[in-house]
């Protein structure tokens, strides 16, 4: 038994396409006429965009518990050595040293 090939398709050759290579215009860089115009609303939109990127990547802020560290702060809790072990100890964790 002898095998000719794949039913006559050279998988090398696209169908129904020339084989001519096709030259596409070389880019030129841009000239001193160029200019491109953000609208004001373009731009509006875009800053809108960002704070609220910003925003919902923002974990919500506990005002009570604020109000807790604040009431902590002032009374001196965080100047005992056990609680400054603890705190550092869950800084290190947290920050993952």
């Amino acid at each position: 038994m002898e095998i000719r090939g794949v039913g006559g398709i050279n998988p090398l050759e696209e169908s129904g396409k020339s084989s001519k290579s096709v030259q596409t215009p070389k880019s030129t860089a841009p000239s001193a006429s160029d200019s491109t115009n953000i609208s004001s609303e373009a731009r509006r939109l875009q800053d809108d965009a960002f704070v609220k990127e910003v925003l919902d990547r923002t974990p919500d802020i506990d005002m009570e518990r604020v109000a807790e560290v604040k009431q902590r702060l002032d009374s001196g809790y965080y100047e005992n050595k056990e609680v400054l072990d603890v705190l550092a100890e869950k800084l290190i964790k947290a920050l993952g040293l």
